[in-house]
């Protein structure tokens, strides 16, 4: 296994638990369907992509001078 799915699912459970949140409520806060998509992840079985897409959105803000909070909630809304 590459460290990298080691890290992802290690990750992905340490928050979960540290947000005291079962894989259920987990998948509800990310707006998923299932439990076992979460459970799927943490045990390996898949990496979600959205993970390494967040890093290079995170190194881009961080580029531009900017962070997470600076991002409108309305994406629709007008950005000077």
């Amino acid at each position: 296994m590459m460290v990298a799915q080691k890290c992802n699912k290690f990750a992905l459970k340490t928050l979960r638990t540290r947000l005291k949140m079962s894989q259920t409520q987990f998948a509800e806060a990310l707006g998923l369907n299932r439990q076992a998509t979460v459970s799927d992840w943490e045990n390996g079985r898949h990496i979600p992509e959205w993970i390494s897409r967040a890093k290079i959105l995170d190194a881009l803000l961080k580029e531009a001078g900017m962070s997470w909070e600076d991002i409108p909630e309305d994406i629709t809304e007008d950005v000077a």
